[in-house]
């Protein structure tokens, strides 16, 4: 991804994060909190501010039952890029993790053995490396 469209993905994170959190829409802001990630010039500090704001706009904007369908589900170029980054900021969040297994535990209660195994299926590679922190809540 080119930086030119890196920073337009990192500002429309930002907005729904924003619109998640209910915190006004101002560009300053915008510049401020991409800096808390580091040097603006660097295409690494917008990768880490697009992939943080994501994870939590997920985080606290989706159920339990829709963050895993998140991960399970194709998405746009954005997500098909940075996934599995943003999949490791939502597990570094004790909350991240709790809604993960509570959304898992929601879909294998609620639908049928077959839909319960293709849903894992499509998460295996995220939580192969994760599993013990799942596991672990």
């Amino acid at each position: 991804m080119k930086l030119n469209q890196l920073k337009q993905e990192t500002y429309k994170a930002w907005t729904v994060f924003c619109g998640v959190e209910g915190t006004p829409i101002v560009d300053s802001l915008f510049r401020e909190e991409v800096k808390k990630f580091g040097d603006r010039r660097k295409k690494s500090t917008w990768e880490a501010a697009a992939v943080h704001f994501e994870a939590r706009s997920i985080m606290y904007g989706l159920d339990a039952v829709d963050i895993v369908r998140y991960f399970s589900e194709p998405g746009d170029l954005f997500f098909e890029e940075f996934r599995f980054k943003i999949f490791d900021v939502l597990v570094s969040y004790p909350k991240g993790v709790r809604m993960l297994k509570k959304g898992l535990e929601q879909i294998f209660q609620e639908e049928s053995r077959a839909q319960w195994e293709q849903d894992l299926q499509a998460l295996r590679p995220f939580l192969s490396d994760n599993m013990q922190l799942v596991e672990a809540s």
